[in-house]
Formats: structure tokens, sequence, C-alpha cells
């Protein structure tokens, strides 16, 4: 792990980001689905690894009409599995950046955090010593770690 991590960022490298941000849900959102968590437990899965074997059936259902039962549309299935290739590294890269921000930010927070936590041990003690101002900080701080109250026997 990092020791002081800083994570800055330009008010305009944020704003370009958010713009991104605001093209994907204008362009990829509206096309997206949610499922539930049961219609996911149903689903039959396609991973990485059977994109290969879909798509050689896809060709094949092409190749060989007569062989594709009636119950079968191939045009559907295409269009599904091109749908899949388009998604699959879209998928990739969202992970990626989720990830990423996700403990780019958990980093930043628990430096933040510790800093913070710092500051208030020391106010405390202040506070205890009668350092002027250091009763009103730590007084306004100390709100945040309300007192658990003892069980009583």
């Amino acid at each position: 792990m990092t020791d002081n991590y800083e994570f800055v960022i330009s008010p305009e490298d944020l704003q370009a980001i958010n713009d991104a941000i605001d093209v994907i849900n204008e362009k990829l959102v509206p096309i997206l689905i949610a499922l539930t968590p049961d219609e996911r437990r149903e689903l039959a899965k396609m991973g990485d690894k059977t994109v290969a074997f879909v798509t050689k059936a896809v060709d094949y259902m092409n190749e060989f009409p007569e062989l594709v039962p009636r119950y079968v549309q191939v045009e559907p299935a295409r269009i599904d599995l091109a749908a899949v290739k388009s998604l699959l590294p879209l998928n990739s890269q969202f992970t990626k950046f989720e990830e990423m921000t996700s403990d780019s930010s958990m980093l930043s927070g628990s430096e933040a955090y510790s800093a913070a936590l710092s500051f208030y041990n020391a106010v405390k003690l202040q506070a205890s010593e009668n350092v002027p101002g250091a009763k009103n900080v730590y007084d306004d701080l100390k709100a945040r770690f309300p007192r658990r109250s003892k069980k009583q026997d």
C-alpha cells in the first residue's frame, strides 16, 4: 500500500469525466436493462469462454439453415451475440474503473479519517489541559462519537 496517497483531480478534468459519463448515460443507459436477483439466477450464463461456442453455433446456423430447429430464431441470436461482443469489453472496463475509483476513495478516506482522528485526539488532550480554544473544538467534534451506555446487569 502507498503512504500518503494524494488524489488530486483538476476541475477541468473532473468536468471532462462528468461530460463523458453524461454521454454514457445518454447513449448506453437507455438500451441497458436491470434484472432482479431472481431473474439473474434463472438465466443461462454466457461468459468469455462461452462466446467462442456461441459464435461458432451462430455461424453454423447461418451456413446450414436447414439444420436449425423451427423454435430457434437465428436473427435474434445473431443480434444477442453482437450485443454480448459489444458489452463484454465495456463491462470489463467499467468493472476496472469501479474497483479503482472505489479503492482510491477508500484509501483517500482512510488517510483523511486517520488525520482527523489524530487531530481529534490531540484536541481532546489540549482541552483537558485548558489550552485556549481547544474545548470548543473538542466539544463540537465529540458530538460525532456518541457515548455508548453501559449495559445494566
